[in-house]
């Protein structure tokens, strides 16, 4: 089996391979891959284990787009929904240690959006809508079995301490 150099792969599995850079940083448990979609690192502060499954991306009422086209070193390439979300968790948590804070609630933050765009059959959160994404981040709870009507108003930072619209703009 021949292995192919950093510059020979397609511009596809140039990306994945630096998502995976992304990922080793954040020494994950059990040998976990980029291609993998149940990730698991161990909590600096108990030493509990945090899961993170992005199989939650992969449910039809996460799903507000099939691919979606992104630039890669001036190249054009195609993501899935589970793709996506593992790009834009990993660029808000690359430089956290693992915690349930730093690693759930950008996680959680990020599986309402996508929800809430697929809700609204919208492509993107502006001005207009804000509030509505807000509130709609405030009352629902994400489960892969779709979105759970919350009781309560969860701690902020629970929720979007480190979920950052700021941050997902660039």
């Amino acid at each position: 089996m021949t292995t192919l150099k950093k510059e020979q792969l397609s511009p596809y599995m140039k990306f994945m391979s630096a998502l995976e850079d992304k990922l080793i940083l954040l020494n994950p448990l059990n040998a976990t891959t980029i291609h993998d979609n149940v990730w698991l690192f161990k909590c600096n502060n108990s030493g509990s284990t945090i899961t993170v499954d992005f199989n939650l991306f992969a449910e039809q009422h996460t799903q507000f787009f099939s691919t979606i086209k992104i630039t890669f070193n001036q190249q054009v390439i195609s993501l899935s929904s589970v793709e996506l979300a593992k790009l834009l968790w990993l660029d808000m948590v690359v430089d956290y240690k693992p915690s349930s804070i730093t690693f759930k609630s950008p996680f959680n933050g990020l599986s309402l959006l996508f929800a809430y765009l697929a809700e609204t059959k919208d492509d993107r959160i502006c001005g207009e809508n804000l509030e509505d994404f807000l509130g709609f981040m405030l009352t629902y709870d994400n489960t892969n079995k779709g979105l759970d009507r919350r009781l309560s108003a969860p701690a902020y930072n629970s929720r979007m301490g480190v979920f950052s619209l700021i941050n997902l703009s660039k």
